[in-house]
């Protein structure tokens, strides 16, 4: 992936994904260096914190949830 900036949600292909550890690519999600999953669209969240053994997503349910 290039240093610009990815779209907000988007899908990342196995080739990009296959060379990192699940660590990476969270941390890639949380630095905005990677679209996050679809589904966050939906969901009204987003991945704020990413470290070995811990990792916090914080959101706001509206009246679709």
């Amino acid at each position: 992936m290039s240093s610009e900036s990815s779209p907000r949600h988007g899908l990342l292909t196995p080739e990009v994904i296959r060379p990192m550890t699940g660590l990476e690519l969270l941390q890639g999600w949380r630095d905005r260096r990677f679209p996050s999953p679809p589904i966050g669209k939906f969901l009204q969240g987003d991945l704020v914190e990413a470290e070995f053994g811990r990792v916090v997503f914080e959101g706001m349910p509206g009246p679709d949830h």
